[in-house]
């Protein structure tokens, strides 16, 4: 990992031998996304919604701005 090459090999070999991990901490990401959302209520929810929209965006500028003129 240390070398100054790049080794197209060793890092599909790194890659696979932590897979499992990459996958588990995926799982726990999206647990407790889910987990939060349970514990929001409804209006909270809707705020985090419009959020979510906004933000998508083209370079996640036009969203910012979107959500300034909704609040003005």
């Amino acid at each position: 990992m240390h070398n100054t090459d790049f080794n197209a090999d060793v890092w599909l070999s790194l890659n696979n031998k932590f897979q499992a991990d990459f996958l588990a901490m995926a799982v726990l990401k999206a647990k407790t996304k889910h987990d939060i959302w349970d514990q929001l209520t409804p209006d909270q929810q809707l705020k985090v919604e419009e959020k979510i929209k906004c933000k998508k965006g083209k370079h996640g500028k036009k969203g910012k701005d979107h959500h300034k003129q909704q609040s003005v």
